[in-house]
């Protein structure tokens, strides 16, 4: 699986979402959707229905737009940017593959391996982690400046 709920199946009988219930816990619930009126075998229901959307808020709602930035060489000598859309939950990988499609200068090779993919060359540049060439994946908030770099903190997790 790469991340993504699209394979994930749910398996609670013949029950949709809107039979969770809220558990006999010994606090209140304090979410703003809480509807304490809304009762149905006498179980207080967390949410009530809400109107369907139409076709094109709900595409809206599948798809994320995102950058995604190369900084090339060690001082940074070239920096290459594309703004993707991509269904919700992709995973990185196939980001890349998406960004490589649309721009050769996105390219780039990997091996595959039990616990994912292993990127060893990318736009061009073959990994040399001896001679300090290699790949760090951030999440930023917002686009990166060449003069501050990131720091680890913004490290994106593994796996994603």
């Amino acid at each position: 699986m790469d991340g993504g709920w699209e394979e994930e199946p749910i398996e609670d009988g013949h029950k949709g979402l809107g039979a969770v219930r809220a558990l006999n816990c010994e606090h209140e619930p304090h979410d703003p959707l809480y509807v304490g009126e809304n009762n149905e075998n006498g179980e207080t229901k967390l949410a009530a229905p809400v109107g369907l959307t139409s076709s094109a808020e709900e595409n809206e709602a599948k798809n994320v737009s995102y950058s995604y930035t190369l900084w090339v060489g060690t001082n940074v000598t070239e920096v290459i940017t594309m703004t993707l859309t991509s269904p919700k939950n992709t995973s990185f990988f196939k980001a890349m593959i998406q960004a490589a499609e649309i721009d050769s200068r996105f390219s780039f090779d990997a091996r595959e391996w039990p616990n994912g993919h292993y990127v060893h060359t990318l736009a061009g540049k073959k990994e040399e982690p001896r001679g300090y060439n290699f790949w760090i994946l951030y999440r930023l908030p917002e686009y990166p400046e060449i003069s501050s770099p990131p720091g680890n903190q913004l490290i994106a997790p593994v796996g994603e």
